[in-house]
Protein backbone atom coordinates (compact mmCIF):
# COMPACT_ATOMS: atom_id res chain seq x y z
CA UNK A 1 0.00 0.00 0.00
CA UNK A 2 0.85 3.34 0.43
CA UNK A 3 3.16 3.36 4.03
CA UNK A 4 5.96 3.02 2.24
CA UNK A 5 5.81 6.41 0.76
CA UNK A 6 4.52 7.69 3.35
CA UNK A 7 7.53 6.76 5.40
CA UNK A 8 9.87 7.60 2.93
CA UNK A 9 8.23 11.37 2.28
CA UNK A 10 8.04 11.76 6.51
CA UNK A 11 12.10 10.82 6.44
CA UNK A 12 12.52 13.46 3.26
CA UNK A 13 10.98 16.23 5.48
CA UNK A 14 13.19 15.18 8.61
CA UNK A 15 16.62 15.52 6.06
CA UNK A 16 15.10 18.66 5.31
CA UNK A 17 14.56 19.92 8.59
CA UNK A 18 17.98 18.75 9.40
CA UNK A 19 19.74 20.52 6.40
CA UNK A 20 18.09 23.57 7.86
CA UNK A 21 18.89 23.40 11.10
CA UNK A 22 22.74 22.70 9.92
CA UNK A 23 22.50 25.84 7.54
CA UNK A 24 21.15 27.84 10.35
CA UNK A 25 23.78 26.55 12.76
CA UNK A 26 26.44 27.62 10.46
CA UNK A 27 25.05 30.81 9.88
CA UNK A 28 24.77 31.12 13.63
CA UNK A 29 28.68 30.45 13.82
CA UNK A 30 29.36 32.77 10.72
CA UNK A 31 28.00 35.70 12.45
CA UNK A 32 29.68 35.02 15.92
CA UNK A 33 32.90 34.35 14.56
CA UNK A 34 32.53 38.43 13.21
CA UNK A 35 32.02 39.25 17.02
CA UNK A 36 35.11 41.46 17.85
CA UNK A 37 34.50 39.78 21.34
CA UNK A 38 34.79 36.21 20.83
CA UNK A 39 31.09 36.14 21.34
CA UNK A 40 30.88 33.80 24.69
CA UNK A 41 34.53 35.17 26.33
CA UNK A 42 34.30 36.69 29.88
CA UNK A 43 31.70 34.32 30.61
CA UNK A 44 28.45 36.29 29.37
CA UNK A 45 25.38 34.51 29.16
CA UNK A 46 23.91 34.52 25.71
CA UNK A 47 19.99 33.68 25.36
CA UNK A 48 19.15 32.39 21.96
CA UNK A 49 15.59 31.48 20.40
CA UNK A 50 15.43 30.66 17.11
CA UNK A 51 11.63 29.71 15.36
CA UNK A 52 11.55 28.14 12.04
CA UNK A 53 7.84 28.00 9.76
CA UNK A 54 7.10 27.12 6.44
CA UNK A 55 3.88 28.33 5.11
CA UNK A 56 2.22 27.90 1.78
CA UNK A 57 3.84 27.92 -1.69
CA UNK A 58 7.02 27.04 -0.01
CA UNK A 59 8.04 30.29 1.81
CA UNK A 60 10.10 29.80 4.98
CA UNK A 61 9.92 31.98 7.40
CA UNK A 62 13.24 31.80 10.09
CA UNK A 63 13.08 34.46 13.13
CA UNK A 64 15.88 34.54 15.56
CA UNK A 65 17.02 36.52 19.02
CA UNK A 66 19.59 36.40 20.45
CA UNK A 67 20.69 38.48 23.40
CA UNK A 68 24.06 38.24 25.42
CA UNK A 69 25.47 39.20 28.86
CA UNK A 70 26.50 42.15 27.48
CA UNK A 71 23.18 43.83 26.76
CA UNK A 72 23.56 43.44 22.87
CA UNK A 73 20.03 42.37 21.09
CA UNK A 74 19.95 40.63 17.84
CA UNK A 75 16.72 39.93 15.89
CA UNK A 76 16.92 38.20 12.76
CA UNK A 77 13.88 37.91 10.42
CA UNK A 78 14.51 35.92 7.07
CA UNK A 79 11.80 34.81 4.50
CA UNK A 80 12.44 32.89 1.19
CA UNK A 81 10.85 31.76 -1.86
CA UNK A 82 12.55 29.66 -3.70
CA UNK A 83 15.35 31.13 -5.16
CA UNK A 84 14.55 34.51 -3.64
CA UNK A 85 15.31 35.79 0.48
CA UNK A 86 14.87 38.64 2.10
CA UNK A 87 17.08 39.22 5.67
CA UNK A 88 16.26 41.48 8.19
CA UNK A 89 18.54 41.97 11.01
CA UNK A 90 18.24 44.12 13.65
CA UNK A 91 20.87 44.98 16.44
CA UNK A 92 20.76 46.73 19.56
CA UNK A 93 24.00 47.26 21.78
CA UNK A 94 23.92 48.08 25.42
CA UNK A 95 24.36 51.39 24.96
CA UNK A 96 20.87 51.77 23.32
CA UNK A 97 22.07 52.05 19.31
CA UNK A 98 20.21 50.31 17.16
CA UNK A 99 21.15 49.33 13.72
CA UNK A 100 18.79 47.49 10.55
CA UNK A 101 20.74 45.66 7.90
CA UNK A 102 18.45 44.88 5.66
CA UNK A 103 19.82 41.97 2.79
CA UNK A 104 17.57 40.85 -0.22
CA UNK A 105 18.60 38.05 -2.70
CA UNK A 106 16.48 38.24 -6.17
CA UNK A 107 13.98 40.39 -5.44
CA UNK A 108 13.20 41.79 -8.13
CA UNK A 109 11.37 45.30 -7.18
CA UNK A 110 14.89 46.04 -5.68
CA UNK A 111 16.40 45.29 -9.03
CA UNK A 112 13.96 47.74 -10.45
CA UNK A 113 14.92 50.28 -8.37
CA UNK A 114 18.32 50.24 -8.22
CA UNK A 115 18.14 50.74 -12.27
CA UNK A 116 15.71 54.03 -11.88
CA UNK A 117 17.84 55.69 -9.29
CA UNK A 118 21.28 55.21 -11.10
Amino acid sequence: GMGGFGRMMQMMGEMHREMMGAMEEQMMAMENGMDPQGGMGGGSMMMSSSSFSMGPGGVTEIKRHVRDGSGREELVMERRIGDRARRVKKQRVAGGDEETYDDSVNITDDAQFDREFQ
